[in-house]
């Protein structure tokens, strides 16, 4: 009998302080097929998307001439798409003010999940997923009155950072 009492008591531990904890900040209504309808891994020509700078790594930004710059109420500074080897892998969300900040932050709570949040005097959000594929964050410098949020699909990211450190190492034999 206290061994069904014991477990029982643990069962209810783990439902009421574990498990919401756990949960806190996982990405609900994950972005498996892209960001507005532009699927993860396409490439900027398939998406119709200017490339504005190619960077090193076959790292290449662009954005759209047409891109609806808004979310719910909140009105945004520019939406960049950011590929490697011709993959959609990063979606970055500028915006400006402290109302367009709380607006999409209401809004991407409201279609994911509640954000988690390290440090409540540090406007920093962060989301993931239980597959881990995919990453959402958004932060705001309440001194610059800047913010930005980001979409990153994983897969492609770590192939990107991979080159990266071999790149680096690379670099270092020139010491």
């Amino acid at each position: 009998m206290k061994k069904v009492i014991g477990i029982l008591v643990v069962a209810v531990i783990v439902a009421v302080f574990v498990l919401p904890a756990y949960a806190a900040g996982r990405l609900g209504n994950p972005p498996d097929d892209g960001f507005r309808g532009h699927a993860w891994k396409s490439s900027p020509e398939e998406l119709g998307i200017e490339v504005i700078e190619v960077k090193p790594m076959h790292l290449y930004v662009g954005a759209l001439d047409d891109e609806k710059l808004s979310i719910g109420e909140a009105e945004l500074t520019g939406i960049v798409y950011t590929f490697y080897n011709d993959e959609l892998f990063n979606v970055r969300i500028n915006y400006d003010g402290t109302v367009n900040h709380f607006k999409l932050l209401e809004a991407f709570e409201a279609h994911h999940s509640k954000a988690y949040q390290e440090n409540k005097y540090i406007k920093e959000y962060s989301w993931r997923t239980f597959s881990g594929k995919y990453t959402l964050f958004m932060k705001y410098d309440q001194f610059e009155k800047k913010g930005y949020a980001f979409y990153d699909y994983k897969p492609v990211r770590k192939q990107y950072n991979k080159a990266m450190k071999k790149l680096a190492k690379e670099a270092s034999r020139d010491f």
